[in-house]
């Protein structure tokens, strides 16, 4: 019995003793197990610890087609969808417009900011080419071209040219930033802005881009007459104009003439008939409401028969041919020369073909501050007639008004290079 009992007594050590061996294994197991984790997270963070130290930290790192985000710390390429340098990035929301710009402040269009000025950026010179263009878009030949604005230092600049026989204008060496440019022909003008950058040139040349003149604040009145029509000129062209039908109550009274611009008087008016008007002005009080007219800045266009209006308003600019000046003969062609530049740079030549249709007035001479744009040797009643005045145009020195006289028409002997000629001449009163 004693036997068995220690046997029994022996088994249970035995069993005790696997029981402890296991537990111990297992909890070297469970050690060994967390130990290798801990191990392996603590390789992993230095991994990455050796990542962030090998990645970028500045712009200096990154590929000349890259840019440094700081927000991500790392290089991005610039254009592709998504990345966007902040150092560009504007919020379209914060771009000002140039009516925004207060006091001395000026607009950059580079940053679409009012700045002070001298802190545009990329202020550098850039260029400007463009096309000048009439009421219709047609090329507009001798325009003048001013161009103003604030240079690099904040400083007022202004620079000026005249456009080429097609209109073409060039300005070099502008200063960058958003300047005005105003295009005058005659009585007619336009101006809006143009932006120059740095090392650029700016392109006005295309329909959408160039700069017309406009009609608008420009009042057009013409007395018609016989063998010309203004009107059908005017039309084209897309300018306004109203028919003086009283021409004694508008000749006759000045604030009535001051209303208009530029007054055509077609042929066969004659200035005297208008002396029974409802102001009983005579025929001195016609002239001098005429004169003043043109003093006060404003532009006549007298076309052959109706010379009177220019020789008694003004009988210093032209002498006509006496003791009648309608003997110029009917149904030839004169090769006229081209006297003026203005003329010469938009024909492009030294002659050109005039052609009388009918009788017309001979111009004898003009005075000192005439200007002659064609001259020619020409057939009349009392014989040819050499180097007589075919055009000329007088500028009033105090209130810069115009006058023109023509010796052709310009219906049923209107030629293409006629056209062209009458066309310029519109934009020039």
């Amino acid at each position: 019995m004693r036997s068995e009992c220690l046997m029994s007594f022996r088994l249970l050590l035995v069993v005790l003793s696997t029981i402890c061996l296991l537990m111990a294994c297992g909890e070297d197991v469970v050690e060994g197990s967390n130990g290798d984790d801990e191990n392996s997270s603590a390789n992993k963070q230095e991994d990455n610890q050796e990542d962030e130290n090998s990645g970028p930290t500045g712009p200096e790192d990154c590929e000349d087609d890259e840019f440094y985000n700081p927000t991500l710390g790392e290089c991005q390429v610039a254009g592709e969808e998504n990345n966007q340098d902040p150092q560009n990035n504007q919020d379209p929301q914060n771009n000002q417009d140039p009516e925004e710009c207060q006091g001395d402040q000026v607009f950059d269009p580079s940053t679409e900011e009012c700045v002070d000025p001298g802190e545009i950026e990329n202020c550098g010179p850039g260029n400007l080419i463009g096309t000048s263009c009439r009421t219709d878009g047609g090329s507009l030949p001798n325009a003048t071209v001013n161009l103003e604005g604030v240079d690099c230092d904040g400083n007022y600049f202004f620079m000026t040219t005249i456009a080429d026989a097609e209109g073409n204008y060039e300005f070099e060496d502008v200063p960058g930033g958003r300047h005005e440019l105003e295009i005058i022909s005659g009585s007619f003008s336009n101006v809006d802005e143009v932006d120059i950058y740095q090392g650029q040139t700016t392109e006005l040349t295309s329909d959408n881009a160039k700069i017309c003149v406009t009609q608008e604040d420009v009042t057009i009145g013409i007395l018609q007459g016989s063998f010309d029509d203004i009107a059908g000129i005017l039309t084209p062209l897309g300018i306004d104009y109203e028919v003086i039908t009283n021409a004694g109550e508008t000749f006759g009274y000045l604030d009535n003439m001051l209303k208009y611009d530029i007054i055509f008087v077609e042929c066969i008016n004659n200035l005297s008939s208008l002396t029974n008007n409802p102001f009983d002005a005579d025929l001195s009080d016609l002239a001098s409401n005429i004169r003043t007219f043109v003093e006060s800045g404003h532009s006549l266009y007298v076309s052959d028969y109706s010379h009177s209006f220019v020789s008694e308003a003004f009988p210093e600019i032209a002498t006509y041919y006496q003791p009648n000046p309608n003997i110029g003969t009917g149904g030839r062609t004169t090769t006229a020369e081209v006297v003026s530049e203005d003329m010469q740079t938009l024909l492009g030549t030294t002659t050109t073909d005039i052609y009388f249709n009918t009788s017309w007035s001979v111009v004898d001479s003009v005075g000192p501050m005439t200007t002659i744009h064609f001259r020619g040797d020409v057939e009349t009643s009392q014989g040819q007639l050499d180097g007589k005045p075919l055009m000329f145009s007088y500028d009033d020195l105090v209130g810069e008004g115009r006058v023109i006289y023509t010796s052709f028409h310009n219906q049923d002997d209107l030629q293409e290079n006629m056209q062209e000629i009458l066309e310029f001449v519109i934009f020039q009163l």
